[in-house]
């Protein structure tokens, strides 16, 4: 009788040795570049109030989103930068991104506050 391989099939977890805990997430919105009206949008309107590193992370967290909501994540920060308060939107992910960046922008805004005083 002639032995089965199992490389060609898996045909439960334990065949592909995998762990019934892990799970593995790919996030292609990496891959998708950020067009370069949206890039300009973004650095005209928080440059030099923002810094570098914080504009680089706005970028990589709106990176791979439809244009349109690429801007509205960059006008809600502005208003946040501008102290008119948060906005979210119904979009989950979109939250998820915009959420520790108003926190980093709040960061920045009470240390130029502690800084005047």
């Amino acid at each position: 009788m002639k032995k089965k391989t199992k490389n060609i099939v898996c045909q439960d977890s334990q065949d592909a040795e995998l762990d019934f805990g892990s799970i593995t997430m790919i996030d292609l919105r990496k891959q998708v570049d950020i067009p370069a009206c949206v890039k300009k949008h973004l650095w005209g309107t928080m440059f030099p109030f923002v810094p570098i590193e914080l504009l680089l992370q706005i970028e990589d967290g709106i990176r791979g989103f439809d244009q349109r909501v690429q801007m509205f994540m960059i006008d809600a920060l502005n208003n946040c930068l501008q102290s008119k308060g948060r906005h979210y939107s119904t979009i989950i992910a979109v939250n998820s991104v915009l959420s520790p960046l108003y926190g980093e922008i709040e960061k920045k805004l009470l240390k130029e506050e502690v800084q005047k005083i």
